[in-house]
């Protein structure tokens, strides 16, 4: 895992080994500025190794992922009030409003944003530079997983991890190659940031009267100043404001370990940036779905638990029940492991032994009652059988007639042949038909 800054005048990788590299435009100077150099393949460390050279070199044998962060100067904040009143929340609308006030054209525009119940900020950069460097490393085998801002990244760090009010204006140090010292200031509202200014190199009379101008803007936030360690250059500290220690580049690393799990505000790995990643369009409605499914097949998986503890306990009732009959038909014995299959065996003894068997009920025939019911039926009526059925010797029937008319008849043919028939009940299924249903018994 590594992380590669794209500053305003060179890049910086941070391994996590805890190692830096510095590549800048020309040797042993990473204070020329970047665009004065072929972008990015010419810019080299202190050893003279350009940096795709050095890539190469560490990812030879190895997987390898990368966050990359984009400096404050190729960065631009927008607040909802700063685009136009019909700009929409879809990816393309966002860019074209974002073209109307920054002076880049739609196409290479990457924008994303945070939305809460109460703002919604948006962070644009231009892909010109950012492009090439993701090219290079996803070409050389670096899996790039996020892309965002460098002090966005920062300051989500420091938010997570000091006690930083939730509400508040945040300076923050940002230290320049070139030997000045640039202030970055943020206005937080719940925890995030709503607006955000840069603070140019090296004006500390600007700096100092920072309280007159804070106060206009929102004198009820408190002002929290971030202090550098006193061994490295630091702003002037401001009146009025509290002063907390600030280590960037453990800052940095701890949310370079972090970036696997825990997702950045504002995250432009998308469109040209994402190109090398074709999942990526269509990665979260496959998590959606696999979660989904899983969350599916748990739910199935817990029913037919449920549904089979069920039907065991009623299993296991009945067994009980039969041991219980067992002991009181035949006291005395001891009760076998194969009960069901004794029964039946003492079943079959009984039905078939030449005692009085007068108290054994002898299962009656369905086909007596079947020849019965069809030959009892009146002559000159059309009818259909949906379902007929007979056990032991009770029935019931569901018929297809002409009209309500008939269902009478019928009952009373079959009552003349000795059936006990009760009040069948119709309904008109279509205009010519009705269904009607026949309950009773054989009583002859």
């Amino acid at each position: 895992m590594m992380l590669v800054r794209l500053l305003d005048q060179a890049v910086e990788v941070v391994t996590q080994e805890g190692s830096t590299r510095w590549f800048a435009a020309e040797e042993n100077d990473p204070a020329t500025a970047i665009t004065d150099a072929p972008w990015p393949d010419e810019l080299r460390n202190q050893d003279g190794q350009t940096i795709r050279q050095w890539i190469a070199q560490r990812t030879e044998g190895r997987s390898e992922s990368a966050a990359v962060t984009i400096g404050s100067m190729d960065c631009y904040m927008l607040t909802a009030d700063m685009l136009a009143t019909d700009a929409g929340s879809s990816y393309e609308q966002l860019k074209f409003s974002c073209e109307d006030v920054l002076p880049i054209d739609a196409e290479q525009i990457e924008v994303a944003q945070y939305t809460t119940a109460t703002h919604r900020t948006l962070v644009a950069i231009d892909t010109s530079r950012a492009e090439p460097l993701v090219d290079l490393l996803e070409q050389n085998g670096i899996r790039v997983i996020t892309i965002t801002s460098d002090s966005m990244l920062v300051l989500q760090q420091i938010i997570a991890c000091c006690p930083v009010p939730k509400s508040c204006h945040l300076i923050m140090p940002s230290p320049s190659l070139s030997g000045g010292l640039t202030g970055e200031l943020f206005t937080l509202k719940s925890g995030r940031p709503v607006q955000w200014r840069l603070l140019p190199s090296g004006d500390h009379p600007r700096i100092e009267s920072l309280p007159d101008t804070l106060a206009e803007d929102d004198s009820t936030l408190p002002v929290v100043q971030l202090r550098a360690p006193e061994d490295t250059a630091s702003l002037p500290a401001i009146p009025g404001a509290t002063q907390l220690p600030f280590d960037e580049s453990g800052a940095l690393r701890d949310a370079m370990l972090q970036s696997r799990s825990h997702r950045p505000w504002f995250d432009l790995r998308r469109g040209v940036l994402a190109r090398h990643d074709r999942l990526r369009n269509v990665r979260f409605p496959l998590r959606c779905f696999a979660l989904s499914t899983s969350i599916a097949l748990a739910l199935i998986a817990a029913s037919v638990w449920f549904k089979t503890s069920q039907l065991q306990q009623q299993s296991d009732a009945a067994y009980q029940a039969m041991r219980q009959e067992f002991k009181r038909t035949f006291p005395g014995q001891k009760v076998p492991e194969a009960l069901v299959k004794r029964m039946r065996s003492e079943q079959r003894r009984a039905l078939g032994q030449r005692a009085d068997v007068s108290q054994v009920e002898i299962p009656t025939s369905a086909l007596p009652i079947l020849m019965r019911l069809l030959e009892s039926m009146p002559d000159g009526f059309s009818f259909a059988i949906e379902s007929l059925r007979i056990r032991e010797s009770e029935f019931a029937a569901d018929l297809r007639l002409d009209d309500y008319a008939d269902a009478t008849v019928i009952a009373d043919a079959w009552a003349s042949e000795g059936f006990q028939i009760q009040p069948p009940s119709s309904a008109r299924i279509t205009r010519q038909q009705v269904r009607t249903r026949f309950e009773g018994s054989f009583a002859p």
